[in-house]
């Protein structure tokens, strides 16, 4: 679960490190390449964590469907409580 999150977490965070403009003030489409590379991201966690061969060359465990729900949870965290401090700095404005 900690090399899912941690994984996870630093995906998410490349959101943060295209701007100090808010996500929402951007907008999710306008850089395909950030999207892109999280999304190979999100495939090649995926197999490692999925793909029996896989599983055994790094060592990991398989996970249930509620660990699953944990990882993505706490990963995200970090990614919303940035994106809303720089929402609250661009109302101050």
């Amino acid at each position: 679960m900690a090399f899912c999150t941690l994984t996870l977490s630093r995906l998410f965070h490349g959101f943060n490190c295209r701007s100090r403009s808010s996500i929402f003030r951007l907008g999710f489409a306008s850089n395909w390449y950030s999207l892109g590379a999280f999304l190979a991201g999100v495939v090649l966690l995926s197999l490692v964590m999925f793909v029996p061969v896989l599983e055994k060359l790094f060592s990991v465990t398989p996970l249930s469907a509620g660990q699953i729900g944990i990882v993505y949870g706490l990963a995200v965290i970090p990614t919303a409580i940035i994106q809303l401090v720089k929402v609250i700095k661009e109302n101050r404005k």
